[in-house]
C-alpha cells in the first residue's frame, strides 16, 4: 500500500484525492482497520480521505526519523538519526514527496486556502430554472488610500450569468451557504451515531475445523491406550484441556461471526466530518447525490441584503447511513432542510393535512412549490410510488 502511495503521487503526479478515492473504491482498508481486522476484530469502516494519506507522507517515520518528545534525534554527523534499515522512504524521496503534496500556491504567492475553493461546485443548483451555480469572484471595492479591500466569491446561476432564460436566478455569497451547508449536514447526519458490528470479524472455520480434528484424534488415542504410560495421563488431560478450550473459543467467535451484534463507537458522524478537507467534503456530498437549491426573493418577508433562500436535498440518505455505519434516528420525517425557505418547500409532506396546507395558504400567499422541488418529488414518485410523501426516509 505505501509502496502504490509513493508510486502515485511520485511516479504518477496523482493528487491524494485521487488516491484516497480509489483506495475507497476497492474495498482498501485504512490502517487502523487493519490493525482491528488483524486482532480479528471487526472494522470499523473508517473511510481513506486525502489528510489521512498527506499526515502519513509528511510524517517522520516515513523516511525513518527517529523522534523523542516530537523532535529529531540527531546522530554523530548531525544528520537525523534513521531508525530502521529500509526506510519507505529516502531523504530525498520524502522531501520530494511532501513538496509534491504541499498546497498549490496562488498567484500572489501564497498557499491556496481552504476558503478559497468551493464546497458546493457542482452540489448547488439554481432553484428557479435547476442550472449549476458557479464560483465568481468580484473585484473589492476602493479605499481611500487607493488599496482593494479582498475580493469576495459569490455562487450565480450559470443560466442567467450567461444571458439565459433565467429571470431571477440564484446569487448568494459562497462563504455564506457553504457554512449553511455545513451547518445543516451538521445538525442532521452530523448527530448521528456511529456503530459496529460486534463479533464481524473474519472467518476462523479453517482454524476451528483444525483444532476439532486435533481434538477428535487426542480422543481417539486415549480411548486407543496411547497414554495408559506413566505420567501420559496427566498430559493427555492437559492437551484435551487447552485443545477443548480453543474450540469453545473458536466456536462463539464463529457464532458472533454469523450473528453480529450492533453496538455503538460512541462517536458521531459530526466528528468525521470534522476531520474531513474541502475536497474530502465535497467529494462525500457529490458520492451520495446531495443537492442544494438556492432562490432570492423566494418570501415575502424578506429584508435587503438576506434575499437568499434554500433546500438542502440529503440525496442517497439510506445508502449513506448503511455505508458509513451510522445508527438513523427514528423520526427523521423528510430528507430536505430548509434555510430563509417557505415551510412547506423543505417540507412537503405538510401539503397533505388540510389545516397545515391552510395555515401556509395564510403565511405565504400560496402553497405551491417551485418547478425544482416539483420535479424532485415526481421523480420520487415514479422510482417509489408515493406522492408527498416520497421523500420521506428509508428508501
Amino acid at each position: 500500500m505505501i509502496e502504490e502511495i509513493k508510486t502515485r503521487i511520485g511516479e504518477k503526479d496523482q493528487s491524494t484525492h485521487k488516491i484516497a478515492k480509489d483506495f475507497n473504491e476497492k474495498g482498501v482498508l485504512t490502517w487502523s482497520d487493519h490493525l482491528r481486522e488483524r486482532r480479528g476484530q471487526a472494522p470499523k469502516g473508517v473511510m481513506w480521505q486525502a489528510t489521512i494519506i498527506n499526515k502519513m507522507v509528511r510524517s517522520n517515520w516515513f523516511p525513518g526519523i527517529y523522534t523523542y518528545k516530537g523532535e529529531a534525534v540527531l546522530g554523530d554527523d548531525g544528520e537525523p538519526f534513521i531508525l530502521p534499515d529500509r526506510p519507505h522512504a529516502e531523504m530525498d524521496e520524502w522531501f520530494d514527496l511532501v513538496e509534491r503534496i504541499a498546497p498549490k500556491r496562488t498567484s500572489a504567492g501564497g498557499p491556496e486556502t481552504r476558503a478559497a475553493k468551493s464546497l458546493l461546485a457542482g452540489i448547488a443548483k439554481c432553484g428557479e430554472c435547476g442550472a449549476p451555480l458557479a464560483r465568481v469572484s468580484t473585484s473589492g471595492a476602493k479605499r481611500k488610500d487607493g488599496t482593494r479591500s479582498p475580493s469576495r466569491y459569490y455562487y450565480r446561476c450559470t443560466n442567467r450569468f450567461r444571458g439565459g432564460s433565467c429571470k431571477k436566478g440564484a446569487y448568494v455569497e459562497c462563504e455564506e451557504l457553504d457554512r449553511v451547508a455545513e451547518d445543516i449536514v451538521l445538525k442532521s447526519v452530523g448527530q448521528w451515531q456511529q456503530y459496529e458490528r460486534a463479533g464481524a470479524g473474519p472467518s476462523h472455520e479453517k482454524e476451528l475445523a483444525a483444532a476439532e480434528a486435533r481434538l477428535t484424534r487426542l480422543e481417539v488415542g486415549f480411548l486407543a491406550g496411547k497414554y495408559d504410560g506413566e505420567g501420559q495421563e496427566e498430559s493427555y488431560w492437559r492437551m484435551h484441556k487447552s485443545l477443548s478450550g480453543k474450540v469453545r473459543h473458536l466456536e462463539k467467535q464463529e457464532q458472533e461471526r454469523r450473528n453480529p451484534q450492533i453496538r455503538p463507537t460512541g462517536r458521531q458522524y459530526g466528528e468525521v466530518w470534522d476531520g474531513k478537507d474541502q475536497d474530502d467534503r465535497r467529494s462525500f456530498l457529490a458520492e451520495y447525490k446531495v443537492t442544494m437549491w438556492v432562490w432570492r426573493d423566494c418570501r415575502p418577508d424578506m429584508a435587503r441584503g438576506n434575499r437568499s433562500g434554500a433546500v438542502l436535498d440529503l440525496g442517497e440518505i439510506g445508502r449513506l447511513a448503511a455505508e458509513q455505519k451510522l445508527v438513523m434516528p427514528e423520526p427523521v420525517e423528510w430528507i430536505w432542510c430548509g434555510w430563509n425557505v417557505p415551510r412547506h418547500w423543505a417540507s412537503p409532506h405538510l401539503l397533505e393535512d388540510p389545516v397545515a396546507r391552510e395555515d401556509l395558504t395564510r403565511t405565504y400567499g400560496t402553497t405551491e412549490l417551485p418547478m425544482t422541488l416539483r420535479g424532485r418529488l415526481n421523480a420520487y414518485e415514479r422510482e417509489y410510488g408515493r406522492g408527498e410523501g416520497a421523500g420521506r426516509l428509508g428508501r
